[in-house]
C-alpha cells in the first residue's frame, strides 16, 4: 500500500527538519491572521524550534490580549553578511585589524612570511539562517508587503509552506496547503495541529485558534460557517 504524500505530511517532516523558522502574516493583518501566527509560533515553540513571526501590519488593540501578540515584528532583520575569506594555506595570518574611516572601513591583513595579494582574497555572501518560511493568510508574495520588498531573497531562497483558505491564491510555496472550503486560516491550523501533535495544544494555543475562528464566522453566525467550524 501506498501512503498518499499529502501537503499536510510534507509539512510535518518539514516542521521536524528545520530549526530556525519564519512565520510571515499579510501587511492587511486581520484577527484571524493574527492568531493564527500566535497559534503557529506558541506550537512550534513546543517543538523546540527557534521561531520568529512577522508582520508589517498593525495589531489592533482589542488582540492584544492574546498571550503572546507580543512577539511579532514588523521587520525581518538583515540576517545575511559579506564574507571574506582568506587563503592561508601557504600563507599563515600573523595579524587583522581595521580601521573605520568617514566613507569606508579598512582591513589589514599581515602573514608571517610572504605578504598577501589580492589573489589571496575572495568574497561570498552568507545563506539566510533560517531553514524554513511559512506564510499565513496571504494570496500572494506581494500580500506580505514591506518585509518582503526589503528581503525579497529571502522568500525567494529559503523553502516556502503556504497556509491560506483564499480562492485566489496564487500557490507561491514549495509547499501548498490551501483550502477554500476552511472558514478561516485558524481552522486549517487547528485541523493541522490535530493530526499531528494534538497533544500539545494548550489554552494559550487554543485561545488564539478560536479567535481566528470566531472573528471570521461572526461568532458561528456566517452563512459559510461548517460543521467542521463548530467541531
Amino acid at each position: 500500500m501506498i501512503m498518499e504524500f499529502t501537503a499536510e505530511k510534507q509539512i510535518f517532516e518539514q516542521f521536524a527538519r528545520a530549526k530556525k523558522i519564519l512565520v510571515v502574516l499579510p501587511e492587511n493583518l486581520t484577527a484571524d491572521a493574527l492568531s493564527s501566527g500566535l497559534a503557529l509560533q506558541l506550537f512550534l515553540k513546543k517543538l523546540e524550534k527557534e521561531v520568529e513571526v512577522i508582520s508589517s501590519g498593525q495589531i489592533r488593540e482589542e488582540y492584544k490580549f492574546l498571550h503572546n501578540a507580543g512577539v511579532i515584528k514588523n521587520r525581518i532583520e538583515n540576517y545575511k553578511s559579506l564574507v571574506v575569506e582568506v587563503d592561508t594555506a601557504s600563507k599563515k595570518l600573523d595579524e587583522l585589524s581595521y580601521q573605520v574611516l568617514a566613507q569606508k572601513v579598512q582591513i589589514f591583513l599581515k602573514s608571517q612570511g610572504e605578504p598577501f595579494t589580492s589573489s589571496d582574497i575572495s568574497f561570498k555572501e552568507e545563506k539566510f539562517p533560517v531553514d524554513l518560511v511559512v506564510i499565513l493568510d496571504c494570496q500572494s508574495l506581494e500580500d506580505i508587503g514591506k518585509p518582503f520588498e526589503e528581503q525579497a531573497d529571502l522568500f525567494y531562497e529559503t523553502p516556502k509552506i503556504n497556509i491560506s483558505n483564499k480562492a485566489a491564491n496564487e500557490y507561491f510555496g514549495a509547499i501548498n496547503l490551501v483550502d477554500i472550503t476552511a472558514t478561516s486560516v485558524a481552522e486549517i491550523l487547528a485541523s493541522l495541529f490535530e493530526k499531528y501533535e494534538q497533544q500539545l495544544v494548550d489554552e494559550h494555543i487554543a485561545t488564539c485558534l478560536l479567535t481566528g475562528i470566531i472573528t471570521k464566522t461572526n461568532s458561528f453566525q456566517h452563512v459559510q460557517t461548517t460543521p467542521q467550524a463548530f467541531l
